[in-house]
Formats: C-alpha cells, sequence, structure tokens
C-alpha cells in the first residue's frame, strides 16, 4: 500500500514538473516587429539548448541585432553618440535575453508555434 502511494505521489511530481507553469511564462509575438519581441520568441525557441544560460542569451541577443538596429529609439540616439546609443540598446537586449531564458528554463514555457 505505501509503495503505491509513493509511486503514485511520483508520478504527479514527475507530470507537473513537465508542464508550462503560466504565472511564470508568457506568449510570445508571432511575428516580431521590435527587438524585446524578438528576444522573448527566441528565448523561448533556444532556451532548451544545451549551455549556460548566459551563453544562449548571448546567441539571441546576437540573432536579434538587426531588431535593435532599426529600432526608432536607437535611430533617433544614433545622430548624437552612435557607439553609447549602440552599446546601450545591445546590453539592453541581451539582459533581456539573459531574463526570459532563465524565464523559459524556470517556467518550463512551449515554444512558440511557428
Amino acid at each position: 500500500m505505501f509503495r503505491s502511494i509513493c509511486v503514485t505521489l511520483l508520478a504527479l511530481l514527475t507530470t507537473a514538473c513537465s508542464q508550462q507553469d503560466n504565472r511564470i511564462c508568457e506568449t510570445p509575438a508571432t511575428e516580431p516587429s521590435r527587438a524585446n519581441q524578438c528576444v522573448h520568441r527566441e528565448a523561448y525557441l533556444m532556451a532548451e539548448a544545451k549551455g549556460s544560460i548566459a551563453d544562449i542569451a548571448k546567441g539571441v541577443a546576437n540573432k536579434c541585432n538587426d531588431y535593435v538596429l532599426n529600432d526608432s529609439s536607437v535611430a533617433s540616439g544614433l545622430n548624437k553618440d552612435p557607439d553609447k546609443v549602440l552599446e546601450f540598446f545591445e546590453r539592453k537586449t541581451l539582459n533581456d535575453a539573459f531574463q526570459r531564458v532563465t524565464e523559459a528554463r524556470a517556467g518550463n514555457c512551449d515554444k512558440p508555434k511557428d
């Protein structure tokens, strides 16, 4: 009897571990138009990849750099001090990517559908 209770409990716990935690996960944009949307989507797609969160976040940020360059707030600042503006937004993108990869792993977030 005790053994069957333990097996049932273990099965329930294991099943719960593979489900998305909706308190943590958010649905990413289907077709991103801004850097933060790209980061959200790509982080969820790449979160299961082998490697550290930092390494995966770097990959996500690199993949979304084109969105950073096309962002209107970046474009408006490029006339003033292009190096500092790009550095700021690239760092922000990397920080967002780190947060989203961590979130995706912690919440076992489902990958977005294509």
